[in-house]
């Protein structure tokens, strides 16, 4: 039995001594703040957490143990699933054949607009994670009762939201949801309610409840016998043409994607080289542009040259710079959010993201180096003092006047 502290990558193994339950940690990790209200499971002897909320967002990263080093270690996935089971959202693991299935994920990004202001519902959307190869398929929709609650053999047991209380088991892989029986259901109810329970687990099939504030503990048998069906399915089945993933997609939709996905990236290469040449050739003509000694100084050329400036950048990168001067002249550093916001990268993935990120910004730094013939990197990164694993971004100090100060108005 292992017990993680929300929030953190604190991860302790519980045994059983002569004077009561023993504590023993088997991480390394510093403190995350990234995953309150991961889903934590585990898969024989590795220990495995999925998305969680923190630094404003949900996420949708795969973790597990690595037990070289006893560090949390990421498992790349097709895509994203931001998902937190503090947020109305219900998982069950089918551990036999390591599938986690995921169902009405609400999806926060506090940083874009605060969860206080809106009331958006779950995307009611049913989907099917295979742990082994990372990827990711669009079984359906479900209902309002697919929501946190107790990972059985048989599926997702949860509560009915009604008066009465009924508890429900969503029967995933036989698309069936099932409810106990009258005297299981009783005593089901009873258990519920008198132990306060807040923690429950499946050994042997046997289930568990309890509360360690209260310590109040009880347990009580289970079988399959003891369902009835419903009458209702768990979720409805997308049609298989409306599915884009790998596994269950239509051949021939995949092919006709794939064709357009050719065509697209062979025209986004073309528009590159063609950009890429425009602004090697603008650098070309700002840089061995005559100049006229006799002639009396433009101020915008002979003080700080900002109309060729601005023609050698991109509005889009143009935008970033400003943004990333506006912060350091206040002595503050540009977030991540904020930069893949300017560059309309909100809404990609990871990869794309940090691939699109550092193409920008060394687009940036080549052009302000050819411009000045300098080495200096006009936009600079550290590491965060909050999160190691992210950079914030600032202004080389030196250039700061260049497109903060009173001379860089007119391009603002």
């Amino acid at each position: 039995m292992f017990v993680k502290i929300s929030g953190s990558g604190l991860l302790f193994k519980v045994s059983e001594g002569t004077k009561g339950l023993i504590f023993t940690r088997v991480d390394s990790t510093i403190y995350q703040g990234s995953d309150f209200h991961a889903f934590v499971f585990s898969l024989g002897d590795t220990v495995f957490a999925f998305g969680g909320y923190g630094f404003w967002r949900n996420n949708g990263v795969l973790k597990f143990l690595n037990p070289k080093n006893h560090d949390w270690s990421s498992i790349p996935l097709d895509r994203e699933l931001e998902a937190s089971a503090g947020d109305n959202t219900g998982f069950w693991l089918d551990a036999p054949n390591r599938n986690l299935y995921i169902g009405n994920r609400y999806l926060f990004n506090d940083g874009v607009k605060s969860r206080m202001n809106r009331k958006d519902p779950p995307d009611s959307i049913l989907w099917k994670l295979d742990l082994t190869r990372g990827k990711s398929v669009m079984l359906g929709k479900v209902t309002k009762n697919f929501k946190p609650g107790i990972n059985s053999p048989w599926g997702l047991i949860s509560d009915d939201d009604t008066a009465n209380l009924h508890f429900l088991v969503h029967d995933i892989l036989q698309n069936r949801t099932y409810r106990f029986r009258y005297p299981v259901q009783a005593a089901f109810r009873s258990i519920y309610e008198r132990t306060n329970s807040e923690i429950w687990y499946f050994k042997d099939s046997t289930l568990y409840m309890g509360n360690l504030t209260l310590n109040t503990f009880d347990s009580l048998k289970l079988s399959r016998s003891d369902l009835e069906y419903t009458g209702q399915n768990v979720y409805i089945a997308v049609p298989e043409t409306q599915n884009i993933s790998p596994e269950t997609g239509n051949k021939t939709t995949a092919l006709i994607y794939i064709a357009f996905a050719l065509a697209g990236v062979m025209l986004a290469f073309r528009f590159i080289g063609q950009t890429q040449k425009s602004d090697q050739k603008t650098l070309e003509t700002v840089i061995t542009a005559p100049t006229s000694s006799d002639s009396a100084p433009s101020p915008e050329i002979a003080v700080d040259r900002p109309h060729n400036l601005a023609s050698i950048f991109h509005p889009t990168e143009l935008s970033l710079i400003l943004h990333v001067a506006t912060k350091t002249g206040k002595g503050e550093f540009t977030v991540l959010d904020d930069v893949n916001r300017i560059l309309g990268l909100a809404n990609k993935q990871e990869t794309i993201q940090k691939k699109n990120r550092s193409e920008v910004i060394t687009s940036i730094n080549r052009k302000w180096a050819l411009y000045n013939g300098v080495d200096t990197q006009l936009i600079q990164r550290r590491r965060s003092e909050f999160d190691g694993r992210y950079f914030e971004y600032f202004l080389d100090h030196e250039a700061l006047d260049t497109f903060s100060g009173p001379k860089s108005g007119h391009i603002q």
